[in-house]
C-alpha cells in the first residue's frame, strides 16, 4: 500500500508539471487568434466574380445649383419657372387687352350736332359687323327749327369678340379746337332683344349702358333718346 500510494503521488504531481508546462503556450494561442480578424475589404484576394468599388462624392462645380445647395437653398426649376408668366390685369378681362381699358383712340373728326325737325326714327336693329367704328354725324330730332345744338363729338368705338373699347370726346362748337380730354371705357356688349345694343362697363369702373341701334351694312347708329350718333365702319 505504501508504494501504490507513492506511485499515485508521483503520477499527480506529473500531471501538475505539464499543465503548468503548457498552460502559457495555450494562453498565447488564444491572444494570437483573437487578435486577428477577417482582412479589410479591398487587402488580400477576393472572392472570383466579385468587384469592389468605392463611391467617391462628385466635386462641387461651383455653378449656380451647386452654391444654392451649399446655402440651403432649393434649386430653381427653370422649366417649371419659366411656365409662370405675369398674369393679366383683371381690367383686360373682356376688353381687348392693350391698356387697361381697351385700344380706342377718338380719331374721327369733331362733328357738330344738327336738328333734324322730323320724328325720330325707330330703331330696328340688324347684323353688327365687328370692327372699329368712327363718329361720322350726330342728330337730334323733333326740333322746331332746323340748324346746330352747339354740341361737337369725337368717338372712336371698337366691336370685337364680345368685346369693346370706347373712347369719347365731348366739347361745344365754341371751343371746338379746344374739345374736352377722351373718356376711354372697356368691357363686354351683347344684344338684349332684336334691336338694342347693351354695354356692359368693366373699365374704369362697373357701368351698363344700353342703345337701341340700327345697323346696316358698315352703318352703325346708335339712339339716346331723340339724340342719334352715326357710325361708320373704318375699312
Amino acid at each position: 500500500m505504501i508504494v501504490s500510494k507513492a506511485a499515485h503521488a508521483a503520477k499527480k504531481t506529473a500531471g501538475l508539471l505539464l499543465l503548468l508546462v503548457l498552460l502559457p503556450a495555450f494562453a498565447a494561442f488564444v491572444a494570437c487568434s483573437s487578435s486577428s480578424g477577417p482582412p479589410p475589404v479591398g487587402d488580400g484576394p477576393q472572392p472570383t466574380g466579385t468587384t469592389t468599388t468605392t463611391m467617391q462624392p462628385p466635386p462641387d462645380s461651383g455653378g449656380p445649383v451647386a452654391d444654392a445647395t451649399a446655402d440651403g437653398a432649393k434649386p430653381v426649376d427653370a422649366a417649371a419657372g419659366d411656365a409662370i408668366g405675369d398674369a393679366p390685369d383683371a381690367a383686360d378681362a373682356g376688353n381687348g387687352g392693350g391698356s387697361s381699358c381697351g385700344d380706342a383712340m377718338a380719331a374721327g373728326s369733331i362733328v357738330e350736332e344738327v336738328e333734324e325737325q322730323q320724328p325720330v326714327p325707330q330703331p330696328t336693329g340688324g347684323p353688327i359687323t365687328a370692327g372699329t367704328y368712327v363718329l361720322a354725324g350726330l342728330e337730334e330730332f323733333g326740333a322746331t327749327s332746323g340748324g346746330t345744338t352747339g354740341l361737337v363729338e369725337q368717338k372712336t368705338l371698337i366691336l370685337g369678340e364680345g368685346t369693346y373699347s370706347y373712347d369719347e370726346a365731348v366739347g361745344t362748337a365754341n371751343d371746338a379746337d379746344t374739345i374736352g380730354a377722351p373718356s376711354l371705357s372697356g368691357g363686354t356688349f351683347a344684344m338684349v332683344g332684336a334691336s338694342t345694343l347693351q354695354l356692359t362697363q368693366l373699365c374704369p369702373g362697373p357701368a351698363t349702358r344700353s342703345f337701341p341701334f340700327i345697323a346696316s351694312g358698315g352703318q352703325l347708329s346708335l339712339f339716346t333718346g331723340d339724340h342719334v350718333e352715326n357710325f361708320e365702319l373704318m375699312q
